[in-house]
């Protein structure tokens, strides 16, 4: 029997039952990002690109009920993160467009588990049929291939700053305000929160054996740590013309040196070279 039950477990964040299909066209249609920061960035404005591989999300899917302890918590972690952020200005307000692709979400990475005290080590078989299940199954990356996240309405001053999140997951979003730190040094800037999500509201039914015994708990935790550049503008350039060459004076051949030279005998070198200088 328990053998049995960690079986039906080692998928826990992954092998649950892929949603009901809904009427929402797919995302990856959607032009993106919906905003034009390039064009913001090259009229002056204060744009921030997301730096991939500096950015990190994790979402810590955690375990529940009365048999718990057959299963396994898991980190789902993504550092593929692409985006912009667009800074207040007297005209503009703040928002923010990033892209998560769901093809490179990471499970389990040992640094992401030590960083959230998620406890043990699946197996490599455990993560690889996790990743599989999460990808064809739970997230639908064939027909949703982007985690879709939209930052608005950022409120608040010195105490505490808040943003308006809104995740589309599956084709469907969901929003809410979220507090967030934000820290800007030089050409840098930082964005950290942390949110809970649920996967009901996103059309995921979490899993469940033994009656709900075991089971995922629905409300799962997101940590996000978001590292950004400022945008340089592009630079007027203007078209240059190569430099007009300065007419060189002529200079007789070594074969009319003789027809000189009874000239050079007479008035000296300072005759040859006015002679040079008429030719």
């Amino acid at each position: 029997m328990r053998r049995w039950c960690l079986l039906c477990v080692i998928l826990l964040a992954g092998c649950q039952p892929s949603p009901q299909p809904s009427d929402e066209q797919p995302i990856a249609t959607a032009a993106w990002p919906p905003h034009d920061y390039r064009g913001a960035a090259a009229n002056g404005m204060p744009v921030w690109r997301v730096v991939p591989g500096a950015s990190r999300v994790d979402l810590v899917v955690r375990r529940e009920g009365p048999l718990a302890r057959f299963g396994h918590d898991h980190v789902i972690s993504a550092n593929a993160i692409h985006g912009w952020l667009l800074a207040p200005t007297k005209s503009l307000r703040a928002r923010g467009d990033l892209r998560i692709s769901v093809e490179q979400l990471v499970i389990d990475p040992r640094e992401a588990r030590a960083r959230h005290d998620v406890v043990g080590n699946p197996s490599q078989d455990d993560i690889e049929g996790t990743g599989k299940n999460l990808h064809a199954g739970v997230l639908q990356s064939n027909k949703w291939p982007y985690v879709i996240v939209a930052l608005n309405e950022l409120r608040g001053g010195d105490s505490g700053q808040t943003v308006l999140l809104s995740l589309t997951l599956n084709g469907r979003t969901q929003s809410q305000r979220v507090p967030v730190t934000i820290r800007q040094s030089g050409l840098l800037f930082t964005a950290v929160g942390e949110l809970t999500i649920t996967q009901s509201d996103h059309g995921i039914k979490p899993f469940s054996v033994l009656g709900g015994g075991l089971r995922v708990a629905d409300e799962v935790r997101v940590f996000f740590n978001l590292v950004a550049q400022r945008a340089r503008g592009r630079k007027a350039t203007c078209k240059t013309h190569a430099p007009m060459a300065r007419p060189r004076p002529h200079i007789p051949a070594l074969h009319d040196i003789g027809a000189f030279w009874p000239k050079l005998t007479e008035s000296g070198c300072s005759q040859f070279g006015k002679m040079v200088a008429s030719n």
